[in-house]
């Protein structure tokens, strides 16, 4: 995720870039970054895939809320839809992070 971010910063101080693209990387910046919240949260977890991942996910929406409302954003039906893709995502990382495999040592 911070790859990405940098690439997206770089790309807005070098480049002419239109502000729909610039909301289009960010938004699945932050679906990114949810998914793998939820994977690191349910690995470490392994129980409750789908609690663990929507509570991630909801952490990450109230995260866009305050900034939305820190920056005296229009709270309009884009925060409303940016939640409704997060969501799905964390529950996808919290299954992923539970079903993984636990890695033994070699004996």
């Amino acid at each position: 995720m911070a790859g990405g971010a940098a690439l997206l910063t770089i790309l807005l101080l070098f480049m002419s870039i239109p502000e729909r693209f610039l909301i289009l990387s960010a938004d699945i910046l932050w679906c990114f970054g949810t998914f793998q919240a939820g994977r690191l949260a349910g690995k470490h977890a392994r129980l409750h895939g789908i609690r663990t991942g929507f509570l991630c996910s909801a952490l990450m929406c109230g995260i866009l809320l305050a900034v939305c409302i820190g920056m005296d954003a229009e709270l309009s039906a884009r925060v409303g839809l940016r939640s409704a893709m997060l969501l799905p995502a964390g529950i996808c990382g919290g299954i992923c992070g539970v079903n993984t495999k636990i890695k033994k040592p070699p004996y």
